[in-house]
């Protein structure tokens, strides 16, 4: 159980929601609430300042970054707003491709080409804004290829090369490992621009950057991975469980 605390731990960030309703009687309510996170839920759509949602035809991960934190106003009344409150040594992204189209009530994919940088910079969605900021450098990308009802999935990640000052990509797909090249390439490629679905992104000064406590992790996704290795335990699929 510890080793898997660890692990949530170094992903795991919180964010401050504060929704303000407008009453007929003319009362104000202001609601904050706070919550851990391990996935940062992205949209390819933009909202506008109305709160009415559209497709885009092109993006940038820092643009949806800032499209989950920019206040928008609700169909209900009033407006809500997120901010971060603290992030973790790593911070994983994922963009979410798959669109509910209300007319058709079907779930369509999206292959809107979505520019991932090598850096982003979050200290604009902290509360106060951080001037200094904190900048978080891409380490690995899952990408998507396919439709909502069938796929594949192939990660492509970043290796440090001690020896070089450039570093190095590899792209995963099953049991195949092929060496990409230097980060522009594998960023600028139509594979990722297109199909990149969750993004692992690493602090630039990882030590500097404190982790949450036991309390900030999820209950319900630690005991999911501590059953799961159970489970996998008891038909023989995994090896001597410890609980780590």
């Amino acid at each position: 159980g510890e080793g898997v605390q660890e692990v949530w731990q170094c992903v795991t960030g919180s964010t401050t929601s504060t929704t303000v309703m407008q009453h007929a009687d003319s009362r104000c309510i202001r609601t904050v609430r706070e919550e851990g996170f391990q996935v940062l839920p992205l949209p390819c759509e933009y909202r506008d300042a109305d709160g009415d949602v559209g497709l885009r035809t092109s993006s940038s991960v820092q643009e949806s970054l800032g499209s989950f934190f920019r206040e928008h106003a609700l169909h209900t009344g009033g407006s809500c707003a997120e901010r971060l409150n603290h992030l973790s040594p790593y911070m994983i992204l994922q963009l979410k491709r798959f669109w509910f189209d209300r007319e058709g009530m079907t779930v369509k994919k999206l292959h809107t080409p979505i520019e991932v940088e090598e850096l982003l910079d979050t200290g604009h969605y902290f509360l106060p804004a951080r001037v200094d900021g904190m900048q978080y450098r891409v380490r690995a990308i899952v990408v998507h290829a396919g439709e909502e009802e069938d796929g594949h999935y192939s990660c492509y990640i970043r290796q440090d090369d001690e020896k070089d000052s450039m570093d190095v990509w590899w792209r995963l797909d099953d049991e195949k490992a092929k060496r990409c090249g230097e980060a522009a390439a594998v960023l600028t490629s139509n594979e990722v621009r297109t199909g990149a679905f969750l993004l692992l992104y690493e602090a630039q000064d990882v030590e500097e950057v404190e982790l949450l406590d036991n309390d900030g992790i999820s209950t319900y996704l630690f005991d999911a991975v501590i059953a799961r290795n159970e489970r996998l335990c008891a038909e023989g699929l995994l090896g001597l469980y410890e609980g780590r």
